[in-house]
């Protein structure tokens, strides 16, 4: 996790060296944070909000299991789904996304990994899928 801290660090003083315009206010630096959120490809956002959860006292338990597997974004995925370890969030579905959302839903994928949905239930899966990720789905949310 230090390498990808390291890797958006180099990527915002990158920024900040080539779009200095975009940090300033009257010549002045602004809000840091508030001017790099904006920049961030819809990955560093999962990186940063990945961080912001094992960071807070009332999600930090949940740090083994969000790095358990590979979180991705990608397109043409919908939402977001779980194959039990790695978890795919899908490009546009994110974009449309809060942090604060967003760290819900993080959330709510690895819960389907910390209670073991997928292995558990493969069987009421093949019954019928619709109703059994209904089923999970109360049960994380």
């Amino acid at each position: 996790m230090n390498e990808e801290i390291g890797d958006v660090v180099k990527m915002l003083i990158e920024r900040m060296k080539t779009h200095p315009e975009e940090f300033t206010r009257d010549g002045k630096w602004v809000d840091m944070l508030v001017n790099i959120d904006a920049h961030l490809t819809n990955e560093e956002r999962l990186k940063k909000q990945h961080i912001v959860l094992m960071r807070h006292p009332e999600t930090a338990l949940y740090s083994g299991v969000i790095m358990m597997g590979e979180s991705h974004v990608e397109d043409g995925v919908m939402t977001a789904y779980t194959d039990g370890v790695n978890k795919k969030y899908g490009s546009e579905f994110m974009e449309k996304l809060t942090d604060e959302e967003l760290r819900f839903l993080i959330l709510h994928e690895n819960l389907h990994v910390a209670l073991m949905h997928i292995p558990r239930h493969r069987d009421l899966m093949r019954e019928s899928s619709i109703l059994a990720n209904v089923a999970m789905d109360l049960v994380d949310n």
